[in-house]
């Protein structure tokens, strides 16, 4: 998140190449989609401000979900990791971003 939130897109989402269940494919191709997203959302939305922690809900000890916000100058995302401890190492399973925050407010 922290790449992420200092623009540098390609760079945060290749770093997903080694931990992912996604083929090296699949994150070139998220690369191309969210770096098209965030060109279209930043005129909308400002700038990106900074980013924020939110929290994590568990599963045990072996699946998790960590979510954060992005904060941009008029509006925010919300990203969420799934991960996944498995015998051989710790993965991450999802990871989504969207407007939905309605969860995070119960």
């Amino acid at each position: 998140m922290q790449t992420f939130s200092k623009g540098r897109f390609t760079e945060a989402i290749q770093m997903l190449k080694p931990i992912s269940v996604l083929g090296h494919e699949q994150i070139d191709s998220l690369t191309q989609t969210v770096k098209m997203q965030m060109a279209n959302i930043t005129p909308g939305y400002g700038k990106i401000i900074t980013y924020e922690y939110v929290g994590e809900q568990s599963i045990k000890d072996f699946l998790f979900k960590r979510i954060y916000l992005l904060q941009l100058e008029k509006f925010y995302l919300k990203f969420t990791f799934t991960i996944y401890k498995s015998s051989l190492g710790w993965t991450i399973t999802s990871f989504i971003y969207n407007e939905e925050i309605d969860e995070l407010f119960r």
